[in-house]
């Protein structure tokens, strides 16, 4: 004889399926092509920071200065868009995101037809100032989109696709900016890509929808709960625990928001593990096409082009990364996601101190693509881990403040490695400077414990703030 179902079940039964077929009929399945739209903002975004990389020791031969001013001209722009980034995460929370990314492609370009006719270090110097009082338009937005965009269980894949996106600009950056110079000069490639962002800007304005917030988050949470009184055996494991707000994140205040994203334990720890990442990341994308011409004898197109085959390997790290993500989300275990990046990160250490080891390129080239796969495998994961964690109302705020961060150690690195250039040559830099990616990997640890609870945490937010959207409504 069947056990009746308690009544309190029967009823939150009946209101979470309302709530599923209400949050379905309401969340579009929009099409993969926005994703390529925002993957190519972020290309043409990416490739600003590796034409200069590509270019650098032709610039450093125009206006005779030396590898410290160099890293100071790399970072110039980081400290001004620290700056700008939280009143952009701002603006991203409260109005229209799509809008915000399209418009700030103008002064964008403008900046990098700047650069490109600098005719002295000031000149150049001040363009990229001016660059950096504006690139934060598009870090607090796209994150945001994304989330709004896909479904959760899509994001790691969602955000591997992105990631090649900012990846091929990158590669762009690089290849292109190489053959220009060798063709043309070094400002070439500022001209063209400076194009490019005005035809991405109006793409974005014309092609790209404004998505209502959260829904994603919302329907996820509650198709979870529907399927656990259902005892699916596929439903993902929530803590009974997760404690629920009164506060209404469409209205919050700044500095209440800044409160309420710094308490996500999860948020911190991705914090400083991007900070930690970053920090060897970015040193290596400004530094790695002057290694090979220095070390190996490469033009500026050859540099360009070694670096290019890396990308390409992190290409293929990033494609396993994400799938690897998703299906473990999907399987009810998402703390593997983190011990993934992690271990890929411990082990990328030990492979790139082996190949900057080398003298000769054909032993260097096999360890930069062990590399290259497993610095590609954690971005993914990591990304979505901080989509998944955060309110959609405070999405553009909490990339804001990752933005400050990120940007703080981009500025540092080039400056340091400059420094370390100078004094002990670029070979030892890059080994002193590698083992800051075991740093994160072994931070990013700690997120095992905290990150299942602070993603079902901004779950139940998100269905709650729905709720309080059905209401006004009503």
């Amino acid at each position: 004889m069947a056990v009746p179902e308690p009544r309190a079940d029967a009823e939150e039964r009946a209101r979470l399926t309302a709530e599923v077929e209400d949050l379905r009929a309401r969340f579009t399945a929009h099409p993969k092509r926005y994703l390529y739209i925002l993957m190519a903002v972020g290309a043409v975004d990416a490739a600003d920071r590796t034409i200069l990389a590509t270019v650098s020791e032709d610039v450093r031969r125009s206006f005779d200065i030396g590898d410290d001013r160099l890293g100071l001209l790399f970072g110039a722009y980081a400290f001004v868009a620290a700056l700008s980034a939280l009143p952009f995460g701002f603006v991203a929370d409260r109005f229209n995101r799509v809008r915000l990314i399209a418009l700030g492609f103008l002064p964008w370009s403008i900046a990098m037809f700047w650069t490109g006719a600098a005719q002295s270090f000031g000149m150049m110097f001040a363009a990229r100032l001016f660059l950096g009082s504006i690139e934060a338009t598009n870090g607090p937005s796209t994150p945001s989109l994304l989330g709004d965009y896909y479904p959760v269980r899509e994001r790691g894949r969602v955000w591997g696709i992105y990631g090649i996106g900012t990846l091929v600009g990158a590669l762009a950056g690089f290849a292109v900016a190489g053959v220009l110079a060798t063709l043309f000069d070094w400002r070439t490639a500022f001209f063209v890509w400076g194009a490019m962002g005005l035809v991405c800007g109006a793409a974005v304005w014309r092609l790209l929808p404004e998505p209502a917030r959260g829904v994603s988050d919302a329907l996820h949470q509650a198709e979870t709960k529907l399927a656990q009184l259902d005892h699916e055996p596929t439903a993902t494991s929530l803590h009974s625990d997760a404690e629920g707000s009164d506060v209404d994140y469409r209205a919050i205040p700044l500095w209440s928001a800044i409160r309420a994203i710094l308490r996500v334990r999860t948020m911190w720890i991705t914090f400083l593990a991007g900070v930690a990442a970053e920090f060897f990341m970015s040193a290596i994308a400004t530094w790695a096409p002057t290694y090979f011409r220095r070390y190996h004898g490469f033009s500026a197109a050859g540099a360009g082009g070694i670096v290019a085959a890396l990308a390409l390997s992190v290409v293929a790290g990033i494609v396993f990364g994400a799938r690897r993500s998703d299906r473990q989300l999907n399987r009810g275990r998402p703390a593997r996601r983190i011990q993934m990046a992690a271990a890929a990160q411990l082990l990328s250490v030990a492979v790139i101190m082996v190949a900057f080891g080398f003298d000769r390129l054909a032993l260097v080239v096999p360890f930069l693509i062990v590399f290259g796969f497993l610095l590609g495998v954690p971005m993914a994961p990591a990304n979505a881990v901080q989509i998944d964690i955060m309110v959609p109302h405070l999405r553009g705020r909490a990339a804001a403040i990752r933005s400050v961060l990120r940007v703080a150690a981009i500025a540092g690195a080039p400056i340091l490695f400059g420094y370390l250039s100078d004094q002990y040559g670029l070979r030892s830099a890059m080994l002193y400077i590698a083992p800051m990616l075991a740093v994160s990997g072994a931070i990013m640890l700690f997120a095992v414990r905290t990150y299942p609870r602070d993603m079902e945490r901004c779950q139940q937010e998100s269905l709650r703030q729905q709720r309080l959207e059905a209401t006004a409504r009503v």
